[in-house]
């Protein structure tokens, strides 16, 4: 799915919402775990719900952030990926790298 020049909002089935910046390119697919949103360019805000027996994900080509019912912003560009915490807390992973971030925190690829 490709947000035109004013974005685009859509829900996901567990309730979560995401609001696509203009230009945003994603897909969302099944895990065996809950779902993953595949961030391929632009910038995403996710307003996630409490996440029940399932994950929420949001994948860049360099970064995999994962949910426990929050609300932040990823941003995936040529140059790298950026994430941001609005309210409560993520997880990031690059490669062998994990740190959690708390709301008011970034980090950056």
């Amino acid at each position: 799915m490709k947000a035109g020049v004013k974005g685009a909002a859509i829900g996901l089935l567990d309730g979560s919402q995401i609001e696509m910046g203009p230009g945003a390119e994603l897909s969302v697919v099944r895990s065996e775990d809950g779902l993953r949103v595949r961030l391929s360019s632009g910038t995403v805000l996710v307003t996630a719900v409490k996440q029940g027996g399932g994950h929420l994900y949001v994948e860049t080509k360099d970064c995999l952030v994962s949910v426990v019912g929050t609300v932040f912003a990823v941003s995936a560009e040529e140059s790298g990926s950026s994430v941001s915490v609005i309210e409560g807390e993520v997880h990031v992973q690059r490669g062998d790298i994990s740190q959690t971030l708390l709301a008011g925190q970034q980090a950056s690829t």
